[in-house]
């Protein structure tokens, strides 16, 4: 994850993305996180306040972890047609070998911890990566005059969509995405 973890806290978020990902948000105890990544409660305590945080950070360090393999990619790219289509397909690849990224989505306590108060998480790293290395400076031909924000929001609604349906058809997956890209390209470059 990030350097500025320690070896403990990365086995932490491992343990809690293999089981979040195995038994669901409420079905996931901090016991079994803790016996999963070999550290006492006392120690997850000094670490987390809960579960929910431990959540929003693990999903806050998979963001980060996967724009800071797009950026230099995305930075290099002449266009923004070429900077958006590189993005979404950067961010479907990251989701397949990430799922925990969109899994919110799916298990609604999941989504009901993250929404709830102080825990509220947005993937920051993610929309930061959308502002600094995709829209640059081409924020007024984004979807025709659409503020960025929204622009992001809609190509990330529409990307999760692609991903959580799930076919098994690699060809038709292909196809989806290659129409969902080409369909964004256009309009988010005002085409």
């Amino acid at each position: 994850m990030n350097s500025k973890n320690s070896k403990t806290d990365i086995r932490i978020y491992l343990a809690a993305e293999r089981l979040f990902l195995r038994f669901g948000y409420s079905r996931t105890s901090i016991s079994h996180i803790c016996s999963t990544a070999g550290v006492s409660r006392p120690f997850f305590y000094k670490h987390f306040r809960d579960k929910q945080e431990l959540l929003a950070r693990l999903l806050f360090q998979v963001a980060r972890e996967g724009v800071t393999g797009w950026q230099n990619s995305l930075r290099n790219a002449p266009s923004l047609e070429q900077r958006i289509a590189k993005f979404c397909r950067s961010y479907l690849e990251f989701c397949h070998d990430h799922p925990i990224l969109v899994r919110p989505q799916t298990d609604s306590e999941m989504a009901s911890a993250l929404g709830a108060g102080k825990y509220t998480v947005h993937p920051y790293p993610i929309l930061e990566c959308w502002y600094d290395d995709v829209v640059q400076n081409d924020a007024d031909r984004l979807f025709r005059g659409t503020s960025p924000s929204s622009a992001a929001w809609i190509t990330l609604t529409l990307l999760d969509g692609i991903f959580r349906s799930g076919t098994a058809d690699s060809d038709l997956f292909a196809a989806m995405e290659n129409t969902l890209i080409r369909g964004l390209v256009d309009h988010l470059a005002g085409r």
